[in-house]
């Protein structure tokens, strides 16, 4: 059974992305950005994941509509908001930006900081998901996600 508060985060996701939030992201592109610099340092290929994509979806169109760059998330931590979108693992990292113009942009950004860089390179994610979202302020707010786990989808 789902929660009340699956229900209106898949709720808040649809409306959302009803609604003229979406940017454009591909995910393709960004996908290999990420597994061809996995690559250079001897780490496997992830795989997209749809859970993961509707997931990080509903995270960029929250910070969307609050205008803020956040991990934080009424929605519970990061193993609570993937849950509703049928992921679930043993490992989750996430990365956030905002005001990237496209993939490769926000991908060198997230490779110029140690920190993203490491969840980007780290051997034991599996799955990936990113995505894209404009804020009322013109921002793009981006977040990738990286699960060792399982999709339902």
């Amino acid at each position: 059974m789902f929660s009340i508060k699956s229900i209106f985060v898949l709720v808040l996701t649809l409306c959302l992305c009803s609604s003229n939030v979406l940017a454009q992201t591909n995910p393709t592109l960004h996908l290999s950005l990420v597994n061809n610099a996995r690559a250079a340092v001897g780490a496997p290929a992830m795989v997209l994941c749809p859970c993961l994509t509707a997931s990080s979806q509903a995270q960029s169109n929250y910070q969307a509509s609050i205008n803020t760059m956040t991990h934080t998330s009424p929605y519970g931590g990061l193993f609570q908001r993937v849950t509703p979108f049928g992921a679930s693992g043993t490992a989750i990292a996430e990365n956030v930006a905002y005001g990237y113009a496209n993939d490769n942009a926000v991908f060198n950004g997230w490779m110029a900081s140690a920190g993203h860089k490491a969840n980007i390179l780290n051997p034991t994610y599996t799955r990936f998901g990113v995505s894209v979202a404009t804020g009322s302020n013109g921002q793009k707010y981006w977040t990738q996600q990286f699960l060792k786990g399982t999709c339902n989808r």
